[in-house]
């Protein structure tokens, strides 16, 4: 008897699961757009994963806007994406911060339990993406990447190839998500014929897929930090501070392979961490402000210019 309910309960799991393990706010093209053609990029900017840690991204942003750097084109990976498609919607990072530091991590996590539950049996998360792509599809002027007013790309992973995928085209909101689906907290977002993840199992800092686009310049934001020294006393817990340590190095190598390598004092924040936004924002223009004489520089070198 006891086996029949456990059989009858995984069937109805597996079931739920098959149903609705990647779901979408809006429909899209069922084949993604043509990408456009990105050329002529003179500074490319990178914006790394961390959660919450995105504040300091806005301060960071910030200080370059101030001092009339010019960006002509972003990448974001998970959080980065959330903010880099925020400034390329409006090119104005009063307009973002507005919009952020309203924002509480409720207004994004959309938790289910049955979700969590299908996770054992299926590609499930807690959470769904369908807040998160709800907000964006209300925060954004843009519906579409090529009504931005900055080229922008988020990095996704497609977990069928292994590889990353360029969300370059198409609705903006769910390339977002995917781009910030971090498993196992996220499902998994179907779009295109391509289950697609967080692309920081990847890219945390996608300097490398900025090369691609010939640009001039690349500067990086780096909002990860290692992880707390506090002595893990269970596997669960050594198994994420293995997991943050390697984390961590890879965002360190990726942005050092930036000219301009910005990395904000993130340490002792958490990803999910909103009530200390302020703190945040301010670490992210202490690391840009840090970094502005060499941002000059390299721009009177490589562009010609000088601000």
């Amino acid at each position: 008897m006891i086996k029949a309910r456990i059989l009858s309960i995984l069937s109805i799991l597996i079931f739920l699961n098959a149903c609705a393990s990647t779901r979408l706010y809006r429909p899209i093209p069922r084949e993604k757009p043509p990408s456009p053609v990105i050329k002529d990029v003179n500074i490319a900017l990178v914006l790394g994963g961390g959660g919450a840690k995105a504040y300091s991204h806005l301060g960071a942003i910030e200080v370059l806007e101030e001092n009339n750097i010019p960006i002509d084109l972003i990448i974001g990976t998970s959080a980065g994406a959330g903010i880099g498609a925020l400034y390329a919607d409006t090119k104005d990072i009063k307009k973002v911060k507005e919009i952020i530091f309203k924002l509480k991590k409720w207004d994004l996590l959309d938790l289910s339990f049955i979700d969590a539950l299908k996770g054992s049996v299926g590609l499930s998360g807690a959470v769904s993406g369908l807040k998160m792509q709800k907000f964006f599809y209300q925060n954004l002027s843009a519906t579409n990447f090529d009504q931005l007013k900055i080229p922008f790309i988020a990095v996704a992973v497609d977990i069928n190839e292994n590889k990353e995928y360029l969300l370059d085209s198409g609705p903006i909101a769910p390339a977002v998500v995917a781009s910030s689906s971090l498993p196992p907290v996220f499902s998994p977002i179907l779009m295109y014929k391509h289950k697609l993840t967080d692309g920081g199992a990847i890219y945390p800092v996608p300097v490398e897929i900025a090369r691609r686009y010939k640009p001039k310049m690349v500067i990086s934001i780096d909002i990860c930090s290692p992880p707390d020294k506090v002595e893990p006393t269970n596997m669960p817990s050594l198994a994420y501070l293995a997991f943050s340590l390697s984390y961590h190095k890879l965002c360190r190598m990726q942005s050092k392979e930036a000219d301009i390598d910005i990395n904000p004092d993130t340490y002792g924040y958490g990803i999910f961490e909103d009530k200390k936004g302020r703190e945040m924002y301010y670490k992210g223009r202490e690391a840009a402000l840090a970094a502005l004489p060499l941002i000059k520089k390299e721009m009177k070198k490589r562009l010609g210019k000088s601000h």
